[in-house]
């Protein structure tokens, strides 16, 4: 996971636990620290932003592995 510039730490609690409940949900056969590993990549790229709604990312902005 490459490193990232830390703007604004707004809403990353939000961004995590929800990639995280939709690896539960979706992705039930994951190991649990996969699902965690990839709920904080997913994370990382909302604080690269100022605020909390304009960084949440789509689906298909973020890797294409994270969702298949």
């Amino acid at each position: 996971m490459p490193d990232v510039k830390v703007v604004d730490s707004t809403g990353v609690e939000d961004s995590f636990c929800g990639v995280l409940v939709y690896f539960l949900v979706k992705k039930a056969e994951l190991p649990l620290v996969e699902k965690v590993r990839q709920s904080i990549e997913t994370a990382s790229f909302s604080v690269q932003y100022k605020g909390a709604q304009p960084p949440y990312p789509w689906a298909k902005s973020l890797r294409p592995e994270l969702f298949q």
